[in-house]
Order: C-alpha cells, then sequence, then structure tokens
C-alpha cells in the first residue's frame, strides 16, 4: 500500500514539474516587449538601423527578437533595414527563389522554430508593434557566388565583362555578377518583393501556440 501510494505521489510531482515547465515555455514565447512611443518629431525624420540575416536569424531564434525591436526604438529610431536577401538567398520562404535556385530560402534561416512562422514574418510583426517602417535590404545586390545554383542554372543571366569572362574577385571571393538588363532577372528580383505581402504573421503562431499548449495541459491532467 505505501509502495502504491509513493508511486502516485512521483508520477503527481512529474506531471506538475512537467506543467511548470510548459508554461514557462509559453511565457518566455508569449512575452512581447512594451511597445515605445516616439514623439512626432522623431517619427517624421528617417533614422534607420540595418540588421544582417543573421541578426535576425538569431534573435528570432533565441526568442528575444522582441527586445531588439523595442532597443531600436527606445535609442529614436525608426527604421530597420532587415537584409532579407544575401548571396542569392532569401531570409524568408520564398517560392520565387526555389523554382528560379531550387532553394526556398537559406538552410541556417529555415531551423523549424514554430510551424507557421519565419524570422522576417516575425521581424514585421514586431517593427509594426513598435510603429517602425521596413525596409528591405538586398545585401549584396545582383552579386552570387560563382558555384551558385542560380548561376549553374541560368548562366544567360550573368553579365560578362570585356574580357568575356562572368567571374570577378571580389573580397577575395569569386562572384558573378546578375544582368540588371535582362528581363528575367528583373522579374526574378521584382517577384521577391512582392511576394512579402502575402506571407503569413507572427500572431498566427502565437495563436497555434496557444492551442498546443491546451491540448498538452489536458493531456498531462488526464494522465
Amino acid at each position: 500500500m505505501l509502495k502504491f501510494l509513493k508511486q502516485i505521489t512521483t508520477h503527481r510531482k512529474k506531471r506538475w514539474v512537467l506543467l511548470f515547465l510548459l508554461s514557462c515555455f509559453l511565457i518566455i514565447s508569449l512575452w512581447q516587449a512594451p511597445t515605445v512611443n516616439l514623439s512626432k518629431s522623431i517619427s517624421s525624420e528617417i533614422r534607420g538601423i540595418w540588421i544582417t540575416n543573421f541578426g535576425v536569424a538569431l534573435n528570432y531564434y533565441t526568442t528575444r527578437l522582441d527586445e531588439a525591436v523595442a532597443n531600436i526604438a527606445k535609442h529614436s529610431l525608426n527604421t530597420v533595414y532587415p537584409a532579407v536577401w544575401n548571396r542569392g538567398y532569401t531570409l524568408h520562404p520564398s517560392n520565387v527563389a526555389k523554382k528560379v535556385s531550387g532553394f526556398k530560402q537559406y538552410y541556417l534561416t529555415s531551423l523549424p522554430l514554430l510551424p507557421f512562422q519565419d524570422a522576417l514574418s516575425a521581424l514585421i510583426e514586431q517593427t509594426r508593434r513598435q510603429h517602425l517602417r521596413v525596409i528591405p535590404w538586398f545585401e549584396y545586390g545582383l552579386m552570387v557566388p560563382k558555384n551558385h545554383p542560380i548561376t549553374r542554372r541560368h548562366p544567360e543571366w550573368l553579365t560578362t565583362t570585356a574580357s568575356g569572362s562572368k567571374v570577378s574577385k571580389e573580397s577575395n571571393e569569386n562572384m558573378s555578377w546578375l544582368n540588371p538588363c535582362h528581363p528575367e532577372v528583373q522579374e526574378f528580383l521584382t517577384g521577391l518583393h512582392g511576394m512579402r505581402g502575402k506571407r503569413l504573421y507572427h500572431s498566427f503562431s502565437r495563436i497555434v501556440l496557444l492551442l498546443v499548449y491546451q491540448l498538452l495541459v489536458l493531456g498531462v491532467l488526464a494522465s
């Protein structure tokens, strides 16, 4: 009898510890940094800061993106320039990029943290909360590595130098340049920019997370 009571007590302790850990995870995931009120004089000016694709992803995956954006607002900045394109890869999932290169986004920014969000969508959500402008930054612009899938799939898109070469040395790396005069290159870059308006946003993922949490709690209590 005593052994049976001990087993019940141990089971209950494990269940409450699990609920505590789940609650901590929920609080960390859903807590949002307070919004910062910008003065009218500041908001009428452009005071911006550039954020690299890895900077956005790092803050996103460590759940610190809301604090980072709030900190930007606290320092009287009102515009964010996130690198949404870098060396031929996108920060966010893009069907346009996948069609052209075979990669929907850069693998280091596609870790499966939550199923319905991505780093750029989360950044847009946080900048909206803080009333900041977002202007996409195409880092490296038309420049892509010479062995990039785009250069292999679309050699006709590349700019040719006076010597006939399609490769140039940039910062000790062999890079190629997409031809800005090529209609398909123009269509590709325009498509990358235009797809942004069709993305799902961070708030939807928070709703999903709440539903998952409720199901987990019910499952733990019922066990």
